[in-house]
């Protein structure tokens, strides 16, 4: 695969315009930044109520940041919901 080696990220060529083709054509008109990160954030800390394994799967120092930005309510139900969606299997989910 060809890209741009950023820091310790690779980033595929002409990344940011292939993103936003995708988001397009999915339907989204307004994106905004982070959802992803902060939707799998969100959905890990109501599903498995672990903040400092999630600290070191997002990359943070510390899980203050996670407290504070990160942080929204939601029910364990809904991350079940989430997770299974994505694929994780239903006994992971029984924790």
């Amino acid at each position: 695969m060809r890209g741009i080696r950023k820091r310790e990220r690779f980033i595929p060529r002409n990344w940011k315009r292939k993103w936003q083709a995708l988001r397009r054509a999915a339907g989204f008109r307004h994106w905004v930044p982070d959802v992803c990160r902060h939707t799998f954030a969100t959905y890990h800390a109501a599903m498995f109520r672990n903040l400092a394994e999630l600290q070191l799967e997002m990359g943070h120092r510390d899980t203050s940041l996670l407290r504070y930005r990160y942080m929204v309510p939601a029910r364990r139900k809904d991350a079940a919901s989430f997770w299974r969606g994505a694929g994780v299997p239903g006994k992971l989910l029984r924790r």
